[in-house]
């Protein structure tokens, strides 16, 4: 599917109907159900995978499953929204984190239980030593 056909602005709204949710690592939602006012808290892969279903578009479970299912985007290439931003543990690679990219110079993540749904601009969350890659669903072709 064309990235130019996807509807980024629904789910970049509902994206930002979680903003503020709590974090809990493990926090299963309902796929099928579009009402943020029913999901009570999220971690950092259910985020990404609940925002795909409502648009169709099926993720798995997991962070590390989620960067597996990813074409990565050479440094210096522009990212798009809806491209999947990853942290991992710099020492043995480990992915343990991911987050939206949903324009604006925004990522949308589940940062921690700390924090919970929120707002990062790009450059903090690129700027952490954690930060591994980009990268674009493999099912999504460039604009």
């Amino acid at each position: 599917m064309k990235h130019s056909q996807i509807n980024w602005a629904h789910l970049i709204t509902l994206g930002k109907k979680l903003v503020g949710k709590p974090y809990v690592l493990g926090a299963e939602v309902n796929l099928k159900d579009p009402d943020t006012d029913h999901i009570k808290a999220i971690d950092c892969s259910e985020i990404v995978e609940w925002l795909f279903a409502q648009i169709n578009i099926a993720v798995p479970d997991g962070s590390y499953n989620q960067a597996k299912v990813v074409t990565r985007i050479s440094p210096g290439q522009p990212i798009l929204i809806g491209d999947l931003g990853f942290k991992w543990n710099p020492e043995n690679e480990g992915i343990h984190h991911v987050g939206i990219f949903i324009g604006d110079d925004t990522i949308l993540e589940a940062k921690g239980k700390k924090w919970g749904v929120v707002l990062t601009p790009v450059k903090d969350f690129t700027a952490s030593e954690h930060f591994a890659f980009w990268g674009r669903l493999k099912d999504i072709e460039d604009a």
